[in-house]
């Protein structure tokens, strides 16, 4: 099983967005599912992980 973190950030305007991070995998999204369903499409193609 792979660990996830999704922390939130925001850009220099103060726009937040959020960031999900799995080892050396990241994405960002406009929302905390966003930056997972991002993350998850990358894990997936790469190494057919389950989360």
């Amino acid at each position: 099983m792979t660990t996830v973190a999704i922390l939130p950030e925001s850009d220099a305007s103060g726009q937040r967005f959020y960031r999900a991070i799995a080892g050396k995998v990241q994405a960002t999204g406009k929302t905390a599912g966003e930056a997972l369903d991002a993350l998850t499409a990358q894990l997936t193609q790469r190494n057919r992980v389950s989360l």
